[in-house]
């Protein structure tokens, strides 16, 4: 068994799978991890498995869909009267909206409990041997939403004021147990995301940081190349 292996030097997963090879039939190998970094050791064994990801059926109308923080909505009051995040509105009061039926499901532990009661794994990758089997769920099914996006936010104002996009790979891997790229194509994509979504605007009218006023500009009033 081995914990964490996003933090073992390269090959010491090949390493500790050499140790039941021979022998495969009268043991298994079991990792364990947080989102590690594409392209890294853990990333290349989570290829070859089938990638069962923590899916739930909606209480309300059945839909089946997978946890997405894109699906988190803000409430109306998440700016001050200076434009600023009200942060202590966004952790009380983001709800998740259902793919299928738009229904809002408040920020609480019963919410919780009654979309995981019909949760399921759903198996993303079938080209895999049964023999790999994996499993991944994210923070979204177990903790608090407001905390989660407000975390967000802040790691992509930092991003885009800064260039820091540290605090943001450490959301996507342990928030969300992805595996982070630092290319340029995946930083030029996720740069345009600024802004959350709010009643039923579309996640594609994104906020840009004005690099003068410090301060979100919407897009569909400005261009960016």
């Amino acid at each position: 068994m081995g914990d964490e292996t996003w933090l073992w030097k390269k090959g010491h997963i090949n390493e500790a799978l050499a140790r039941v090879t021979s022998f495969g039939w009268l043991g298994k190998a079991v990792f364990m991890s947080q989102g590690s970094f594409a392209g890294d050791d853990t990333h290349e064994l989570w290829n070859t498995t089938t990638q069962n990801e923590w899916w739930f059926g909606c209480p309300e109308c059945g839909h089946q869909q997978p946890w997405k923080w894109t699906q988190l909505r803000l409430p109306d009051n998440n700016r001050d009267e200076e434009g600023d995040w009200n942060y202590n509105a966004i952790r009380t009061g983001v709800t998740y909206e259902c793919e299928g039926c738009k229904h809002r499901f408040k920020d609480s532990r019963e919410s919780r409990m009654r979309m995981n009661n019909n949760g399921f794994y759903k198996r993303m990758n079938p080209n895999a041997s049964d023999e790999n089997q994996s499993f991944r769920w994210n923070a979204l099914c177990a903790r608090n939403w407001g905390k989660i996006i407000e975390a967000r936010i802040r790691a992509e104002e930092l991003r885009n004021s800064t260039a820091d996009t540290g605090p943001l790979a450490q959301w996507e891997q342990k928030q969300m147990g992805e595996f982070w790229s630092d290319a340029p194509d995946a930083y030029d994509i996720s740069q345009v995301v600024g802004d959350y979504l709010l009643n039923n605007e579309d996640w594609a009218d994104a906020l840009f940081i004005d690099t003068g006023t410090k301060r979100l500009n919407d897009d569909r009033n400005s261009q960016s190349n």
